[in-house]
This record gives C-alpha cells, structure tokens and sequence, in this order.
C-alpha cells in the first residue's frame, strides 16, 4: 500500500492548484471545526480557512505557507475561497457524486 496521500489538479484564478487528501485526524479535526462553527450560526473562520488551505493544497509544486497565503491571496478573497471550497470538497465528498450533492459552486 502506498504512503501517498490521493491528490487531485484544480485550476482556481488560472492558477495551478495541487490538492491533496489530509491524513485521517486533521480531516477530522478540520470537520469538527467546521461543525463547530455551524452549530453556532457562523460560516467559516479565518484560522479553518487557513489550516485548510495550508494542509490540504500547493501552489503548482510549492508548499502554500501561511506567509505564502498571505501575500499569494492579498486582496484575491474570492479566488481563496474558491480554493477552500475545492479542498473541502475533494476533502468531504461535497458537490462532487455523493450524498452531499448541494454545493455548486464552481465549474473547474
């Protein structure tokens, strides 16, 4: 059995993205947090949207850092979370063929 975690290529504001699965307990972990959040009413927080995208994607072949994300997405918020909303998908099965089929919101 191979160590490699599955991966998958999106293309978000004509960039190259690498998604990749995150190991069993920071999905877990990141899925709790997000349930979390629902259950108190509120949408997503920035930390979430960061350990996220930090965790779960790269930049073509380069590790997306917290200082890379921050210079990387400066005033590109749509593209980010375009991009979180990607790695949760590939992630959690949302909006692709799976019970969770409600969420459409991008056609890459």
């Amino acid at each position: 059995m191979s160590n490699v975690l599955e991966q998958k290529e999106v293309t978000v504001g004509g960039k190259l993205y690498i998604l990749t699965a995150f190991p069993a307990t920071l999905g877990l972990e990141i899925q709790m947090d997000l349930m979390n959040l629902q259950a108190q009413g509120i949408q997503v927080s920035a930390s979430v949207v960061e350990k996220a995208i930090t965790n779960g994607a790269s930049l073509a072949s380069a590790k997306i850092t917290k200082a890379l994300m921050d210079k990387h997405f400066a005033r590109k918020y749509g593209e980010m979370m375009e991009l979180f909303t990607a790695i949760i998908e590939f992630n959690f099965g949302a909006g692709e063929e799976g019970p969770n089929d409600q969420s459409d919101t991008s056609d890459q």
